[in-house]
């Protein structure tokens, strides 16, 4: 999937445009970074209805291409480091969306197949 990083939209937006490609997947959106491997707090995570303008540390815009081979880890990585954006890879478990934690290395194929 190709997703554009604009200013302009909400983290609402952002999310559906992810989860449209990868149905099993979402991102959440937090306030302060977290470590490899780590979860992030949960009173850090971010109002869906903000624009991304709101909320970004660095303002670099472009597109991001994001496949299903590619490591949960790593994005949330690009995110942080190119656009400024903290985010957690997560995936459907047990009725809700489950922080990667532990799994920054799976892919988000083999996160998929995890989900329900």
């Amino acid at each position: 999937m190709l997703l554009n990083i604009d200013d302009r939209e909400t983290i609402a937006e952002m999310q559906e445009r992810f989860n449209n490609s990868f149905p099993k997947l979402w991102l959440e959106f937090f306030d302060k970074a977290h470590g490899w491997n780590k979860a992030s707090v949960e009173r850090d995570k971010l109002d869906p209805g903000l624009v991304i303008a709101q909320i970004r540390h660095k303002h670099t815009t472009g597109t991001f291409q994001i496949k299903s081979t590619d490591k949960a880890g790593e994005i949330e990585r690009i995110f942080k480091k190119v656009y400024g954006l903290f985010v957690q890879v997560c995936y459907y478990k047990n009725g809700r969306w489950v922080e990667t934690e532990g799994l920054d290395d799976y892919t988000l194929a083999e996160l998929s197949a995890m989900a329900e």
